[in-house]
């Protein structure tokens, strides 16, 4: 949740990443965009082991920008030849149905209660200026309204670059799978303590005039395929102090990469599958890329 969007619950590293037992491949690597400080360049990598068939792992951004959703060569040629491909989540009826019920306070707090009243006038005023939707606004929890400040003004609904590709995925045949819920998704913030909430909607609302500035510099990093520049991005944006940016990119980011590791390894061990996750879970120490190479996989770029 994805910046756009992508991602409480506790992530023992070490002992998830010995639980799977593949062949190790003859050479060794180097931890790929393991160091932030050295150049990592690709949104595209080959994944493979030694008794399997070789699979991708695509970094997306989740938005509709043409300049994104216009797929390169390289990245078309591997999901046209895969025989399954994964997203991060599908949107189902269920998941919207329980995105719906979780957006909403269903006891007697209210929103301008929980800000006072002269951060809520000023949200009121910041969603009004930017004639943002405020809908029943008292009602709605503080992540709620987060999240639609952390759109860029003027964003407009669109088919992204997920849905592109599992759209694409389902018209050539493919097994389609998903790493993640809605609900598991929704639960990243519906599941933060309530003062925490509050703490990033405030954080968020500070820096709402910053949003469009960061979101094109997002994507020009993107285009430019620099995923070392991405998460020195990720990193260097705080929200609010130190301990609650420690928590944020904790749930967003590194506990849901162990758990991304976990799922998509049968589709891993069955072989030529194209897995698509937001570009920010593949760099860093605790990125993708580092815990598949320690997990026994050769990981190399290909676009």
């Amino acid at each position: 949740m994805t910046l756009p969007r992508s991602i409480g619950r506790p992530a023992v590293l070490l002992t998830l990443l010995t639980v799977l037992v593949l062949t190790p491949v003859a050479a060794e690597p180097p931890v790929p965009c393991a160091d932030p400080r050295q150049p990592c360049r690709g949104l595209l990598w080959r994944i493979e082991s030694a008794s399997t068939p070789a699979s991708y792992l695509f970094g997306t951004v989740h938005v509709s920008d043409p300049r994104v959703t216009r797929l390169a060569p390289p990245v078309k040629k591997a999901l046209d030849g895969a025989a399954s491909f994964t997203s991060e989540m599908f949107t189902n009826g269920p998941g919207i149905v329980h995105m719906a019920e979780t957006m909403y306070f269903n006891n007697s707090q209210r929103l301008s209660t929980l800000l006072g009243p002269a951060w809520y006038a000023r949200l009121q005023q910041t969603l009004k200026h930017h004639k943002i939707p405020a809908g029943d606004l008292d009602r709605k929890k503080p992540w709620t309204v987060f999240m639609m400040l952390a759109k860029p003004a003027g964003h407009r609904p669109g088919i992204h670059l997920d849905l592109a590709l599992e759209i694409a995925s389902i018209q050539q045949g493919k097994r389609v799978y998903a790493l993640e819920t809605m609900a598991e998704q929704l639960a990243v913030f519906n599941e933060l303590p309530i003062q925490d909430q509050i703490d990033v909607l405030k954080f968020a609302l500070q820096r709402f005039d910053r949003t469009n500035r960061l979101h094109e510099q997002m994507l020009l990093l993107y285009l430019a395929r620099d995923l070392s520049g991405l998460f020195r991005m990720i990193e260097s944006e705080p929200i609010a102090d130190d301990r609650l940016q420690k928590v944020m990119l904790d749930r967003l980011l590194w506990a849901r990469n162990v758990r991304m590791l976990e799922r998509m390894k049968p589709r891993l061990q069955e072989g030529n599958a194209f897995i698509a996750v937001g570009a920010g879970h593949l760099p860093g120490p605790q990125g993708l890329l580092a815990l598949l190479h320690r997990a026994g996989y050769r990981v190399t770029p290909v676009y």
